[in-house]
């Protein structure tokens, strides 16, 4: 038994839902929370899909959380998302149980209730998105989760709009094309996500972005730099909303 235990890094069990306001054909946890898998299975890209993103019923190795220092984003709704891909991204082997070991009453005005209600909490659907981004940067997994990062930012972008009123729709559609350059997802086309973008945004950067060069540097005037070109003795170091993305050898320019 006790070699069983070591072989997994994540245990996940079944849940027994009860709501104040919604009858069980009605609740949607129920059917979320439903432990659809058996036994044990890597962490793939495709069984981390498969389970739910609940904090509360799974068992996690503290040896993990504390190597790779994950930690729930402070101050926003939604945080067991990044939690969760965040150890999944860097976990072994999962143990599936559907056996209910535990029991959620959600309370009528419960955290996941008022989430569920149109409001600005809906947006941190997108900054939890943006905190995955940063977490699989520090770690070298932005290849390996790349196609599981773009499917997560398309979904989490919906329902940011989903989750909040009309008015602020702007708001989500800045945020989710701000984050859409930052990871790299706005060069995927096949995203209908980013062709809305693109056809909202795209047209203004066009008409508005402009190159200066004082031979050390270039930059776009949209009230912040969004690619820059610095050179050097060495190097020329390219940048994207002030973050390194390429270096390039002097010696190539030769």
């Amino acid at each position: 038994m006790r070699d069983a235990v070591d072989e997994v890094d994540m245990v996940i069990f079944g849940a027994r839902i009860d709501s104040e306001n919604a009858t069980d054909e009605s609740n949607p946890l129920i059917d979320y929370c439903r432990v659809k898998l058996q036994g044990t299975h890597d962490l793939s890209h495709k069984v981390c899909r498969e389970l739910n993103v609940y904090f509360w019923n799974k068992i996690y190795r503290l040896s993990i959380i504390r190597k790779f220092g994950i930690r729930f984003p402070v101050g926003v709704y939604f945080e067991d998302m990044k939690f969760y891909y965040s150890y999944a991204g860097v976990a072994g082997k999962v143990a599936c149980n559907p056996y209910p070991a535990y029991h959620y009453w959600q309370h009528g005005d419960s955290i996941m209730a008022q989430a569920a209600c149109k409001s600005f909490i809906g947006m941190d659907h997108l900054r939890v998105v943006d905190s995955l981004y940063d977490f699989y940067e520090k770690n070298g997994l932005l290849n390996k989760y790349s196609s599981l990062y773009e499917q997560l930012f398309a979904e989490y972008y919906n329902l940011s709009l989903q989750f909040t009123p009309q008015e602020m729709h702007t708001d989500v559609h800045r945020m989710a094309y701000a984050l859409a350059v930052k990871s790299g997802v706005i060069h995927k086309k096949r995203l209908p996500q980013i062709r809305l973008l693109k056809g909202m945004f795209m047209p203004t950067m066009e008409k508005f972005f402009h190159w200066y060069t004082d031979n050390r540097e270039c930059f776009g005037v949209l009230g912040r730099s969004i690619y820059s070109i610095t050179y050097g003795e060495k190097c020329t170091v390219h940048r994207m909303m002030g973050k390194v993305i390429k270096k390039v050898p002097v010696e190539e320019f030769a």
